[in-house]
């Protein structure tokens, strides 16, 4: 399987939202977000700044040519914050999400945070066990400062 990149901007802002409704689905069994009247689940405001603003890098990722998910990161003054990460059920348990968000890490050198929710023990897993993997071990985890969550931490040179 083939995984590409290509850089988001505001044509693939549908794109982005649909993705971003099939992951508020994904983790809502998690979350107890609830869809709306209208058949959408809501709350994602700054959708939008993913592709318009300088300080994010949104890709979305293919694999063999087909959408398969996107990233999101945040460009902060010392730090690559991934902000959003997302594959969809299709392509999980095939080692994309773990190939996909290595070549991430390799785009953007230096210090890097990925945060996740509590709730979210799926990602919780699949982070821990991506980080250890990649950095050998060398991470460091805490609380987010929100203290809803954990964050993990570390340096890709």
């Amino acid at each position: 399987m083939k995984i590409d990149f290509y850089k988001a901007t505001p044509a693939d802002n549908t794109s982005l939202e649909r993705l971003f409704q099939f992951f508020a689905h994904d983790t809502s069994e998690f979350s107890g977000k609830e869809i709306g009247s209208d058949g959408f689940y809501h709350g994602l405001n700054d959708l939008e700044d993913y592709t318009s603003q300088s300080n994010y890098r949104t890709y979305m990722i293919q694999v063999d040519g087909n959408l398969a998910g996107f990233v999101v990161v945040r460009l902060e003054e010392t730090i690559n914050y991934l902000r959003h990460y997302f594959i969809v059920r299709k392509y999980r348990k095939q080692k994309i999400g773990l190939k996909a968000v290595h070549r991430i890490f390799d785009m953007f050198p230096g210090d890097w945070r990925v945060s996740t929710l509590d709730y979210n023990l799926p990602a919780i897993k699949f982070w821990e066990k991506t980080l250890c993997e990649f950095t050998n071990d060398s991470y460091s985890k805490m609380r987010r400062t929100d203290n809803k969550g954990p964050q993990y931490e570390f340096y890709r040179s």
